[in-house]
């Protein structure tokens, strides 16, 4: 976890966000190319829809964080997108 959001979490800020939502969309442009390439039976959850609003993506949500690290999500973070997951696997 970046020392910004360690920051945030000990100040107990309920909702921090960590960039932008065009940021995290331009971090990740390679991999929705990729994707997009896929063959169309494949099914795609799109995270940006979990941890961002229109404009920011968050790291910490409601007070809990969403992120172990820079990477990967919490058990939080998981919870938050396991519903949405096992319906597109149904």
């Amino acid at each position: 976890m970046s020392l910004y959001i360690q920051r945030s979490f000990v100040a107990g800020e309920p909702d921090t966000h960590a960039r932008t939502r065009a940021e995290w969309l331009d971090l990740n442009r390679n991999l929705y190319g990729a994707l997009s390439g896929l063959h169309s039976g494949i099914k795609v959850l799109d995270l940006a829809d979990y941890f961002c609003d229109a404009v920011v993506c968050f790291a910490i949500c409601d007070g809990q964080a969403l992120y172990f690290d820079d990477d990967h999500m919490s058990v939080f973070g998981a919870r938050r997108v396991a519903g949405a997951l096992a319906r597109l696997l149904e």
